[in-house]
């Protein structure tokens, strides 16, 4: 049983792993997930919807709702007959660690948890509830070596010993893998993708593109997919993307809420993709093995999961004129590029594909019925 704090058909990254383990296991191990709102179209494996809203943090301001929806969850929980109870993402945790916790559900199954954030980033009040509820986990997942090492040395100072693994996230589509055209010397489209939020440092994005504009030495133009969660956050990003396009002119091309199968096609058609978080914000950094997977060259700021993932300390770079300088040397030097796409391509093959996700999920599953069965 997958329990997730958002449904499935709405835009994420836990709703692509979560689609990417129980299409491919759910035959093997009976996979279901438990979810906010109904599933709308037949998804290959079986989904239990719960309320009107497909996402847990809308409940937070509608008190009855989310009363309804604990209960409910409680409730189905009690009844389960599932060996394994799997969250994916921080409400749920603690909703079922605290129900545990006060005996309201018996833990007559194996707990796994997945931390898809990162532990650095979380402010002490969230870290403290981690603990808490951590202390009723028997397994707890990382998608990188450097977030789980950091919640072991955390966790080992309060007693309190999960097992551990690592599972990296996959890719959402191996696609055919396909070899990208040799470019052309001093032309180049550089992209930047990501929601539109502060840690995510657009006006750094934007300082990037502008002195490379300034230096003249090559021909760029640029790419961003910008996403946004609500009303809000749109209207912020529609306030950036006025001023950018202002600075770069026609040689911007900006989209906001790209559908998410429309961003290989932006993957394809970037040549450097520059992510620009924050120190510390960044548990794994998907964008960046989408990107790879289409043969992109990726840079990123020393933001966390992405050091790992690129695992390139020359594509990882902190002030804008190194950027602005690297994305100069693979405008200039087409056979590096083409080597660098490639060379991005095999390693998403050999540790972020589907099937590497699967086969590790598999392990983690088997492993937790054999401990539910000792």
């Amino acid at each position: 049983m997958i329990v997730t704090d958002n449904n499935v058909e709405t835009v994420g990254g836990e709703q692509e792993s979560i689609k990417i383990i129980a299409q491919n296991l759910s035959d093997e191990f009976q996979v279901a997930v438990l979810q906010p709102g109904a599933a709308k179209s037949d998804l290959g494996f079986c989904c239990i919807g719960i309320g009107r809203r497909t996402r847990i943090k809308a409940l937070v301001m509608r008190p009855v709702e989310l009363l309804y929806y604990i209960v409910k969850v409680i409730r189905f929980l009690r009844r389960t007959e599932a060996k394994v109870v799997h969250t994916q993402a921080q409400a749920s945790l603690f909703l079922i660690s605290i129900a545990i916790k006060l005996r309201f559900i018996p833990k007559r199954f194996t707990f796994v948890h997945t931390d898809r954030g990162t532990y650095s980033k979380y402010s002490a009040l969230v870290r403290a509830l981690f603990r808490v509820s951590l202390s009723v986990v028997d397994t707890l997942v990382a998608t990188t070596h450097r977030n789980r090492y950091l919640w072991e040395d955390a966790l080992s100072r309060v007693g309190s010993r999960p097992e551990y693994a690592v599972i990296e996230n996959a890719v959402s589509s191996d696609g055919a893998w396909m070899a990208r055209p040799m470019g052309q010397a001093g032309k180049i489209t550089v992209g930047f993708a990501g929601r539109y939020c502060g840690w995510k440092d657009w006006p750094l994005a934007l300082e990037i593109a502008r002195r490379l504009v300034a230096d003249g030495a090559v021909a760029a133009e640029f790419r961003m997919a910008v996403g946004c969660v609500d009303e809000r956050d749109r209207g912020a990003a529609e306030s950036f993307l006025s001023d950018a396009h202002a600075v770069l002119g026609e040689d911007l091309n900006a989209q906001v809420n790209v559908p998410h199968g429309e961003m290989a096609e932006f993957f394809r058609s970037t040549d450097i993709l520059v992510m620009t978080s924050k120190p510390g914000t960044e548990s794994f950094g998907r964008t960046a093995i989408e990107a790879m997977s289409e043969g992109c060259v990726v840079l990123s700021t020393d933001s966390g999961g992405p050091s790992e993932v690129l695992n390139d300390a020359g594509c990882i770079l902190g002030e804008p004129d190194e950027f602005v300088g690297k994305i100069k040397f693979y405008a200039m030097d087409v056979d590096a590029r083409a080597a660098k796409g490639r060379a991005n391509q095999k390693r998403v093959q050999e540790l972020y594909s589907a099937d590497s996700n699967v086969a590790k999920h598999r392990v983690l599953y088997q492993a937790a019925i054999a401990r539910r069965g000792a």
